[in-house]
């Protein structure tokens, strides 16, 4: 159980991002609560600190509407895990950049992105592609022409959108790329 999401495979059980039963986001959300305050006596997460990743991301899971990506990002955003989330975005960047070329959805990218993203560099490399797809790699009309990484690129279509790119200095984008991802 000690194990961080980053390191092990498939040991997670199957999370409930698909089991909506038709409830709207806000009485998911208040059911969760009430959860979180019988369990830990209060609405914080402090109770989680000291858990194994593993279990925290278990228990996340079980919570009805609450998928493998928004697990990942309290881990990540209100734990401090070193865990990496993947939205439809970042799903998109890591196919585009064959970090997961064969993934057909971001469940699977998170999967096969835990082994791929160094330790201890989740978070910085989960904001820079956030970053690097709404600058550059974006799902439409993305700036093919002013990407550094375009000669990795997989995108069909990149020569159509390298003709359709601005000009632009790389000082216009607040990213940085991450050696050895």
């Amino acid at each position: 159980m000690g194990e961080s999401p980053q390191g092990d495979h498939g040991k997670h059980r199957s999370c409930n991002s698909n089991r909506r039963h038709g409830k709207p986001k806000s009485v998911r959300i208040k059911n969760i609560l009430r959860v979180i305050k019988q369990k830990f006596g209060s609405l914080t997460l402090s109770g989680l600190r000291k858990k194994p990743t593993e279990e925290v991301f278990d228990l996340l899971c079980s919570f009805d509407g609450v998928g493998k990506k928004t697990a990942a990002c309290v881990l990540m955003f209100s734990l401090g895990r070193d865990v990496f989330p993947v939205d439809t975005h970042i799903h998109r960047i890591c196919g585009r950049l064959r970090l997961a070329p064969n993934c057909k959805t971001p469940d699977e990218t998170f999967e096969q992105m835990k082994v791929l993203v160094p330790k201890n560099r989740a978070y910085s490399f989960h904001i820079n592609l956030i970053r690097f797809g709404r600058k550059i790699c974006r799902s439409t009309n993305p700036l093919c022409g002013n990407c550094p990484l375009y000669d990795q690129c997989l995108f069909p279509e990149k020569r159509d959108y390298r003709m359709k790119s601005s000009s632009a200095s790389a000082s216009d984008y607040d990213f940085m790329l991450l050696d050895k991802v």
